[in-house]
This record gives structure tokens, C-alpha cells and sequence, in this order.
């Protein structure tokens, strides 16, 4: 059976509770499950199969606290690999960016570190659509804040990178609406924000030298002090003796952020 045939093996086992030997509640919704297909997901079912917690005789777990629309994706994504990110078709979440915010969550909750990747992911690609289409991430934000330790940056750094690269898409009306909702649900985000606008950033300075026509040097620094202190890489002189010199600061730029997100 090669990884393809595997695939489709375990996904088949979802719809099959012949050989289950787990079950999983949450709110109206039971799922027959199998505890080795959890295990090789989840660190924390892998604990808990282990003996490590008081619920470890049991052959059921209620998830009182989750959304149980994250809890069916997290299961489909134990047997699929995957899981619809299309909200339109999921209930419980108003956009692409609360749905895979959600599916953030409950992964860092039950320690399943495959799906957190695959949930920046899928953050990262819808963003673009969601913002054009000017879906408020209000409420995505929010359970990102909320949800995960501060330590963990991830989709923290994902949103804000979505913020500082499409926030200019809303319109005036409704993106004032949007920073205000930030503001006030997530001020932590609204102050990382702000650093971001007043705090200088390293390597933003270049200076471009044209010792001789049509032939040009550029050279990335920390400050512009440093512009001057350092040599010409094309005539090995100090920048500051060139007779056209000038240094710029660039404006934010996210792309580079935001492609790797994808990678």
C-alpha cells in the first residue's frame, strides 16, 4: 500500500466504526474514531491513549469548551489530511479567515502541529479573496489573540501581515469600522500594529551611488549613519566621497512575508 492508497484507506475508516475503538463527543455531534489514527496526529490524544491523564480509562471524550464545527474539520483532517476551508459550506463562521483562525486554535490546543501549518496555510491564501471581498477579521483576529499563548507567533505575524498589506482595500467606511472592531476586541493587535508604523525598522535604509554614468551601487544598511562609513562595493571608496549619493527609507512592504506563508 503506497502513501496514496494509504490516504484513501484512512479516510475510508471515518465512515467505517467496525474497527473504532474511541469515541469523541461535542455538543449534538459523536464520532466513532480510531485511537492509533489520533495518535499519529495529535500529541495530546497520543498522551492521553498513554495512560498520562485522568480521562485515559475512558473510551470517550466530551469537548465541552470547542466549536464543533473546528472539531468535525480537526477529525476530517486526522483521516483526510485535510479539511474544506470553503465557509460557505460550514456553518458557524462568517468568513474563510474565523474558519482556518478556528482550526488554528484547536490545533495548538490539542498539540497537532501538521494541521497548524496546514491552517496558516490556508489563512494565508484566502486573505487576499477576504479582503477584496471586505470580510471583516475582526472576529478571525480576535480568537487568534485569544486562543493562542502570545509566545507562539505564527498566524499572530500572518494576520498582521494580512492587516499592513490589505487593510487599504476596505473601503473608507467600513475599513474605519474594521480598525475601530480592532481596537476595541483586540487591542493587543492594535498596538503591534502601531509599533509597526513608528517603530524604524533595521535594513530599511539603501543608498545608491553613481560614481560614473550608468554605473550604479547599492548598498543596504541599519542607519543611514552607516552610509557614509561604508565602501563603494563597485570602486571600494567610501560612499560619503561620491559626488551623487542618497539614501531612502522604503515603505512596508509584506510580500516577501506573505509568499513564504505559502511555501
Amino acid at each position: 500500500m503506497d502513501a496514496t492508497q494509504f490516504k484513501i484507506f484512512a479516510k475510508s475508516l471515518l465512515k467505517d466504526s467496525s474497527l473504532a475503538d474511541f469515541e469523541i463527543k461535542c455538543d449534538q455531534d459523536s464520532y466513532q474514531v480510531h485511537r492509533v489514527i489520533l495518535a499519529c496526529h495529535s500529541r495530546y490524544f497520543k498522551a492521553l491513549f498513554a495512560g498520562e491523564y485522568s480521562e485515559s480509562s475512558k473510551r470517550c471524550i466530551v469537548l465541552q469548551d470547542d466549536d464543533p464545527n473546528a472539531v468535525k474539520l480537526m477529525i476530517d483532517y486526522f483521516y483526510g489530511f485535510d479539511y474544506e476551508d470553503a465557509h460557505d459550506k460550514i456553518t458557524g463562521f462568517s468568513n474563510p479567515l474565523e474558519l482556518n483562525a478556528a482550526i488554528y486554535t484547536i490545533a495548538d490546543k490539542y498539540d497537532v502541529p501538521d494541521l497548524k501549518k496546514l491552517a496558516v496555510k490556508h489563512f494565508a491564501r484566502a486573505a487576499p479573496h477576504s479582503a477584496f471581498r471586505e470580510e471583516s477579521p475582526v472576529e478571525a483576529i480576535r480568537m487568534i489573540y485569544t486562543g493562542t499563548p502570545s509566545t507562539d507567533r505564527h498566524l499572530r505575524d500572518l494576520a498582521i501581515q494580512y492587516w499592513m498589506s490589505f487593510s487599504g482595500a476596505f473601503s473608507g467606511g467600513q475599513g474605519a469600522k474594521i480598525a475601530t472592531g480592532l481596537a476595541h476586541e483586540v487591542p493587543e493587535f492594535a498596538a503591534e500594529t502601531l509599533l509597526l508604523h513608528i517603530k524604524p525598522w533595521a535594513d530599511r535604509f539603501e543608498a545608491t551611488c553613481v560614481p560614473q554614468i550608468g554605473d550604479r551601487a547599492y548598498m543596504s544598511v541599519k542607519t543611514v549613519h552607516e552610509v557614509f562609513h561604508q565602501k563603494c562595493p563597485n570602486c571600494r571608496k567610501f560612499m560619503s566621497e561620491h559626488t551623487s549619493l542618497k539614501a531612502t527609507r522604503h515603505s512596508h512592504s509584506w510580500s516577501p512575508f506573505w509568499l513564504k506563508a505559502l511555501e
